[in-house]
């Protein structure tokens, strides 16, 4: 996944940056700096990657040539002078040179507990060019995610299962007895829910998936892996246990 740029007039959309595929299997969250043809975003792969190359980079909209700035797990921000920037789970403010894509100085941490998202590797915040920023604090991953059940009203009626961590992509089996879900922080795995017998069970291991989906007859259960690990949708038949491509 790279990043593309288009005429703001429009026209067909052709690449900002060129995937390093041995380092990174994404870049994203771009920002523009104040020339309007420098940009930074963030480096990483859904593999885990290694830490030395995930990261800040600097790209331009005249050229695919990028260049590393600072190491981090999440999208930056640029705003009065500074980087704005997750380093050792705390969002970090540095003077950084725009125009040489250079941080000078030290890092001074600002949020000790910033809300980190650990499934698109962003932090929640947003810097403005007036001194005002705006955060939220918390742990998601901490806090995990839970099923819920809700009536059409709106009404809580009750849980559906136990807390994980990073818990998303959740879909219902077409008899409504089992729910198929997303969890981890990377890599992810797809999980099943029996919300009868009130089991789970895994059914994918060491690989970062995602989008389950029912087949009609809740038999399979298809999903798409990512293209640095076989790629593309495979399917799991409940029925047999086995995985084959699609």
């Amino acid at each position: 996944m790279t990043l593309l740029k288009v005429s703001a007039q429009g026209g067909t959309a052709v690449p900002a940056t060129v995937l390093d595929k041995e380092k990174h299997t994404t870049h994203r969250w771009p920002w523009f700096l104040p020339d309007g043809k420098h940009f930074i975003f963030l480096a990483t792969s859904h593999t885990g990657g290694r830490p030395e190359y995930d990261g800040i980079y600097l790209g331009s909209v005249d050229s695919t040539q990028t260049h590393m700035v600072v190491a981090s797990d999440s999208g930056a921000q640029y705003a009065s002078g500074h980087l704005f920037y997750r380093a050792n789970r705390a969002l970090v403010a540095q003077p950084f040179d725009p125009t040489a894509g250079k941080l000078s100085g030290s890092p001074v941490p600002l949020i000790s507990n910033v809300r980190y998202d650990s499934g698109v590797w962003r932090s929640i915040f947003a810097v403005s060019q007036n001194g005002l920023m705006v955060y939220q604090t918390g742990s998601a991953a901490a806090a995990g995610t839970r099923l819920v059940w809700f009536d059409r009203s709106g009404k809580q009626t009750g849980d559906a299962g136990q807390r994980e961590n990073g818990l998303f992509d959740v879909t219902l089996s077409p008899d409504g007895k089992r729910v198929a879900f997303v969890a981890g922080n990377p890599p992810t795995d797809v999980w099943v829910f029996d919300l009868e017998r009130k089991t789970k069970t895994r059914i994918t291991f060491e690989e970062t998936v995602q989008y389950p989906a029912w087949s009609p007859d809740g038999k399979t259960l298809a999903f798409a892996v990512n293209p640095g690990q076989g790629g593309g949708l495979q399917a799991f038949t409940s029925s047999s246990s086995n995985r084959r491509h699609l």
